[in-house]
């Protein structure tokens, strides 16, 4: 006969310190670090009423939800509130969950099952754009068998409306079928496949690539997913393709999420720099600065960016593209050149200098770094200037004598708005 079944019933809200998303597809994602909000349940089935076959029999089931706590995610308000409201039915699916019982009666009252089934799903913040950000679901489940399973998902949000992206949102017909045939040329290439061999030679189940519908968009691509099992074994485990914005550029081409956006500031020298500003979050800014030499065949060329708000220091700067060969951050109090003393002088506040070579004209250095800011900025003070210099003259953007900064030099003061 039958005993009576006795439920134990664990419910637990933690919080942990700072920490990144345990499980990381790829190195795409912005690394925006937050404080993790764990919920647990645990629901045990004992099977006897001896204290000692408790341990053995029972059979129990375990559910846990993480996601960041919003108001510790370094990211600015507007933002926060959408992911907010795009982590709430989450949080109900996981209530409706965790109090059904039916499941577990069932395999109880049919099978003769023991040990602990387990779904863990983490949610976290992935990758953003202009119009879009990513919210990385990581799924780790077990309900018996030889192993459990470990699932990636990415979700794609609208930042406008918040509504949730597929591919046929992005692309028409048309250009999902010319994605596709980028993105398998890409895998082909990375493979060492040729045009012609079935995609069985690199053990997927089928003759043919599938795209799948699991991906996000980054500042620099498209980044697309497979999980174990989609398209090989599972002891191959998780399958890549990353496809730049260069490599997309065939079928982007007027699409709004990919639209970069305008620049900030063009110079008045043959428009020569450019800028671009990015608010990464509520204490980071990417600036992105595209320099064009115009005006002379240029064997060197120089770039310096001035902060005379900021008190950064070289651990506040991550470079993440240079086409120059030398890069230095002169903080507050080094000894920089000044041309108007012709001797070295303290610096008054952060300079950071770029050095290059050997540019033809019409040629274009990118410079692109993020860096740290103080939280309540609300304005950032850039003083900027670019040299051009050949055999016979040297060249300076701007051209005037107006607005000189602290080597002596004219300079463009530019005010750049935090976005909070």
């Amino acid at each position: 006969m039958k005993r009576k079944s006795q439920f134990l019933l664990l419910f637990s809200t933690i919080f942990y310190t700072t920490i990144y998303a345990k499980s990381t597809p790829s190195t795409f994602s912005e690394e925006i670090p937050y404080t993790l909000y764990t919920q647990e349940k645990k629901i045990c089935i004992h099977r006897s009423p001896n204290k000692s076959e408790d341990k053995d029999n029972s059979l129990c089931q375990e559910y846990r939800l993480e996601t960041p706590e919003i108001n510790t995610l370094k990211l600015n308000d507007k933002l926060k509130k959408r992911i907010k409201q795009a982590l709430k039915p989450y949080f109900k699916a996981f209530e409706e969950k965790c109090n059904k019982k039916d499941s577990l009666k069932e395999f109880y009252n049919n099978f003769d099952v023991k040990g602990t089934w387990y779904d863990y799903i983490s949610l976290v913040p992935y990758a953003y754009t202009d119009s879009t950000y990513t919210l990385l679901e990581n799924r780790i489940s077990y309900i018996g068998g030889a192993h459990g399973s470990d699932e990636v998902r990415f979700h794609l949000y609208d930042r406008k409306n918040n509504n949730e992206l597929k591919l046929k949102d992005i692309f028409n017909k048309s250009e999902i079928i010319q994605l596709s045939k980028i993105a398998e040329k890409k895998y082909r290439q990375e493979k060492k496949l040729k045009p012609t061999d079935s995609m069985k030679k690199a053990e997927w189940f089928n003759d043919e690539f599938k795209l799948t519908n699991n991906f996000c968009l980054t500042y620099r691509g498209m980044l697309f997913h497979y999980n174990p099992y989609e398209i090989q074994p599972y002891a191959n485990g998780d399958t890549e393709i990353f496809l730049t914005n260069k490599e997309l550029s065939s079928i982007t081409k007027g699409n709004p999420y990919f639209a970069s956006k305008k620049p900030f500031f063009q110079s008045d020298v043959g428009e020569d720099l450019t800028i671009y500003a990015y608010t990464i979050d509520s204490d980071t800014i990417e600036l992105k600065i595209v320099n064009t030499s115009q005006k002379t065949k240029t064997h060197k060329n120089w770039l310096s960016l001035s902060f005379p708000s900021l008190e950064l220091k070289k651990n506040n700067i991550q470079l993440l593209k240079s086409d120059f060969k030398i890069f230095h951050v002169y903080e507050k109090g080094r000894k920089i050149f000044n041309k108007m003393v012709k001797k070295n002088i303290k610096a008054k506040y952060p300079l950071l200098e770029a050095e290059g070579e050997a540019t033809n004209k019409g040629n274009k250095k990118i410079l692109d770094f993020k860096m740290s800011i103080p939280r309540d900025i609300k304005n950032i003070q850039l003083y900027i200037r670019a040299t051009y210099k050949d055999k016979n003259e040297t060249i300076t953007s701007p051209n005037n004598n107006k607005n000189i900064g602290q080597q002596g030099y004219a300079n463009y003061q530019i005010s750049i708005p935090v976005e909070k």
